[in-house]
């Protein structure tokens, strides 16, 4: 067996390991998984060497060429906001695990410039600054974002500031607590928490605490529990670690953190009973989703085809046409889904902080009860069961079919969709596998795919290509291409020893 990756130093002692996983199926786990993670994965080992030289080697530089100067502050486009969320939001928890507080420094002072771009928003927002949207592919005047703030953006990468910030405000050192990044990001929440807090929010809180999925209709959203809502809680629980100065929140704010939360425990079905308690989000109120029409169809080929008209790429039905096959508990997709594990974090470091500063009672928490019921849900029912090739469903309910098949961006590109198991990235990149904490299977799957990325062996790099192509990408190709892999190596880096 040829062994490719020159960062780790006992592979073969890792595949021995990972080969006591195969009977997981016939056998309880308790039997057959070993009782504490490899060394390769702990703080200070080489899995955590290998992530810093991926940094230092071009990844950051990358980042902020690509990211941050061109796009963000040359460009005005403010969906850098969105990606550096989901490229350094792994990389932020890791650091805080491993107490690399100078690499959390580094970081923040990377992030330091974002701040600059705000501007003023019009009435009725005329005291608070906002990110608004200036260029980029997917701010047009067709789609009615440019010149616009594009909440969504602004809240996820708001969501990245406000979990680095609280990190760095919750050290015992004046310094990080008082780093600049910390102090400017502490002042954005502050105002976006109150702008957002409006009574059209707030009324349409209480209606989607009353609804039913037989509510819904059609394609609306407006009952649905969505990534606004998941990442204006996760703000709120962060920002009750940030200093306050002057600042209180409202009773609309309180009132607006208080449903959210309220909102998120309800939309949380859960099935069973503990330990074996299994977690999904809205399910049911997706099922009318066009995104999520395919649902239900696991053929190999996509229900449309891009074909040329006028000058662009447009989908169209396949002929003879595959027809919808929905799924009637439908909520989430599993990328959108990967949004829960900086909720749970920010719950778990800084929830007893939010509890005092929103005046809300524990039991309404996204606790770790509920956090188990969720991982229980990716490992029982999400996962393929296979130990070798570990794949995941489309959706969280389990349901693998098509995924966003036709799905336009808003930039007028011609997209097919993902197929059954396409969107299993967003296991190995969006931070699950930090919640082998919780089950010692997720981090074993995790250690698995590790194993399939450094053996350099034809059928794992065909089969890395095909579902996890971010992780088929050699150390060799620097810079912004080695993004997937810093997000996964990261998640996979416990706290074990420093």
């Amino acid at each position: 067996m040829a062994i490719s990756n020159p960062y780790s130093v006992s592979l073969l002692a890792l595949g021995f390991l990972l080969a006591s996983l195969r009977p997981a199926i016939a056998q309880p786990r308790s039997q057959i998984l070993p009782r504490s993670e490899p060394s390769e994965f702990h703080c200070g080992g080489p899995v955590e060497q290998r992530v810093w030289r991926l940094w230092d080697g071009g990844t950051k530089a990358a980042i902020d060429q690509r990211l941050i100067r061109e796009r963000l502050l040359s460009t005005g486009d403010t969906y850098a906001l969105y990606d550096l969320q989901m490229v350094l939001g792994n990389l932020v928890a890791m650091a805080d695990r491993c107490q690399r507080f100078n690499r959390l420094v580094e970081i923040a002072d990377l992030l330091l410039s974002a701040f600059g771009v705000l501007e003023t928003l019009p009435p009725p927002n005329e005291h608070h600054a906002g990110w608004v949207c200036r260029g980029g592919s997917l701010c047009t005047v067709a789609n009615k974002r440019l010149g616009r703030e594009v909440l969504l953006v602004s809240l996820q990468g708001l969501g990245l500031f406000t979990d680095l910030a609280a990190r760095l405000a919750s050290q015992p050192s004046p310094y990080l607590q008082r780093h600049p990044f910390v102090l400017k990001t502490a002042s954005a929440a502050h105002s976006h928490l109150d702008r957002m807090a409006t009574p059209e929010l707030l009324s349409s809180l209480q209606r989607r605490l009353a609804a039913t999925p037989a509510d819904v209709k059609g394609n609306s959203s407006a009952l649905l529990f969505t990534s606004f809502d998941i990442w204006r809680y996760t703000i709120a629980i962060n920002t009750a670690a940030l200093p306050t100065g002057t600042w209180r929140p409202s009773p609309a704010v309180k009132a607006m953190v208080l449903n959210t939360a309220n909102l998120f425990r309800k939309r949380s079905m859960l099935n069973g009973r503990p330990p074996a308690r299994r977690a999904s989000i809205d399910a049911g109120f997706w099922a009318k989703r066009i995104d999520h029409a395919y649902a239900g169809y696991q053929g190999s080929r996509s229900p449309v085809v891009c074909v040329e008209k006028n000058g662009q790429r447009i989908p169209v039905p396949r002929n003879p046409p595959i027809p919808p096959q929905p799924v009637a508990n439908m909520g989430w997709d599993i990328s959108h889904s990967r949004r829960l594990v900086p909720l749970f974090d920010a719950v778990n470091r800084v929830g007893n902080r939010a509890l005092q500063m929103y005046d809300i009672d524990s039991e309404v928490l996204a606790d770790r009860s509920l956090q188990a019921a969720y991982a229980n849900q990716l490992a029982k029912v999400i996962w393929n069961q296979d130990v070798e090739k570990p794949l995941f469903s489309n959706y969280w309910s389990g349901a693998n079919g098509w995924y966003r098949v036709a799905y336009d961006p808003g930039n007028g590109s011609c997209r097919l969709g993902n197929p059954p198991f396409g969107l299993s990235s967003a296991f190995a990149q969006g931070g699950f596998i930090t919640w082998g904490k919780l089950d010692v299977l997720i981090h074993r799957l995790g250690a698995q795919l590790y194993l399939n990325m450094s053996q350099d062996l034809p059928e794992n790099v065909d089969w890395l290509q095909r579902y996890y192509p971010q992780l088929a990408v050699g150390d060799s190709e620097l810079g912004i291409k080695q993004v997937g892999k810093l997000q996964f190596l990261s998640s996979l880096i416990t706290s074990a020893s420093r």
